[in-house]
């Protein structure tokens, strides 16, 4: 691959304090671009906001070296002391990014600000320390640093396009990027850290209903619709429910807002509906999320994988693509015909595995 913008021979790729479902799309992002291109994954995880006490390893096992077909060496490495980030990103990731919630940059003045000292330090210790590698910590420093930027907007442009490739992952022959990022979603779920998938067999070995057919359905509220998606009613995923099965009558809704699950209850009273939600949700907000104790978090993300895996196991799924669970849930099933948006997205690369009923 003419490798024109990444002139180096690793990426530090740092989850922050975007959504859960945007974290792990973007981390298989760059874990598919490191694989095809041959260069070398860190993952610095400390800083997430999910983490509670281990940062990546609360909620998935480590990954193993990857061995290209060109014999190339690809390895992913899960870096949790923050000593080796540079100290600009440091000081970014640590404070800002924990102690703010939705960090304001202003390049006037004011305490986030970033002094001109910590620009020197941070080149210096690149260049001492990093030597070729770059940080990738979403768009964020891209109002002091254009080539910040620049990387986040080509690896996410990257990673929707679908092309032909041609490695090797895990004893596997890939020849088309969608089935690479298939096989790494897979590869993560199917290795949840021991925590995770206790609690996961607990929930669903407990509950009868999970034993039966049923219709999976997420409904976005909250942030997500302020400028990145729009309202779908109720009644829309009621008409594509009805559409897709004569038959089941049992669903599983998973949504950020108790009102959802209130309003399928009194329209379908005879159906079987299951929900996590509780009752004092209202939509979801990441800035307030990002300001919640640890144990709550770890709590909620952990509820969040347990959808994601109800999901995966649905009989059908119905979503809407421009939430990045149902990217990640499309890639979980790699079901095209089951797996149902009412929204469309540009983006080729679910193209093969998403069915869109725009309305």
């Amino acid at each position: 691959m003419n490798n024109h913008l990444f002139n180096t021979t690793a990426i530090n790729f740092h989850l922050t304090t975007r959504g859960f479902g945007s974290e792990i799309i973007q981390f298989i992002n760059i874990l598919s671009y490191g694989i095809v291109s041959g260069i070398r994954i860190n993952l610095f995880s400390s800083s997430w906001n999910s983490a509670k006490e281990k940062g990546w390893n609360d909620y998935f096992k480590e990954m193993p070296f990857f061995k290209l077909k060109n014999g190339c060496s690809h390895s992913f490495t899960l870096i949790e002391s923050q000593l080796s980030v540079s100290f600009l990103r440091y000081i970014y990731v640590t404070y800002m990014f924990k102690k703010q919630g939705r960090v304001k940059l202003s390049k006037g003045g004011g305490k986030y600000l970033y002094p001109a000292f910590l620009f020197y330090l941070n080149a210096l210790h690149n260049t001492i320390v990093l030597k070729n590698e770059i940080d990738i910590i979403g768009a964020y420093g891209s109002d002091f640093d254009k080539d910040a930027l620049d990387r986040w907007q080509f690896i996410i442009g990257w990673g929707n396009k679908d092309r032909v490739i041609n490695v090797r992952f895990l004893d596997n022959d890939y020849y088309c990027l969608s089935d690479l990022r298939v096989a790494l979603a897979q590869y993560l779920f199917n290795n949840l850290s021991s925590e995770m998938n206790r609690k996961v067999d607990k929930l669903l070995n407990s509950n009868p209903f999970f034993k039966s057919d049923y219709i999976g359905v997420h409904v976005r509220r909250g942030d997500k619709l302020i400028k990145e998606a729009e309202f779908k009613e109720v009644d829309k995923f009621i008409s594509l429910i009805e559409r897709n099965s004569n038959v089941i009558r049992n669903v599983f809704i998973s949504t950020d807002d108790y009102s959802v699950i209130k309003e399928f209850r009194m329209k379908r009273p005879d159906w079987i509906i299951h929900s996590f939600t509780p009752e004092s949700s209202k939509g979801h907000d990441q800035a307030s999320f990002n300001n919640k104790t640890k144990e709550d978090i770890f709590s909620e993300v952990s509820l969040l994988i347990t959808e994601i895996v109800i999901h995966k196991n649905a009989n059908t799924y119905i979503g809407t693509a421009s939430s990045n669970l149902t990217k990640l849930i499309s890639l979980l099933r790699n079901k095209k015909e089951t797996t149902i948006s009412l929204d469309e997205i540009d983006i080729d690369m679910y193209n093969g595995l998403i069915s869109f009923y725009a309305s």
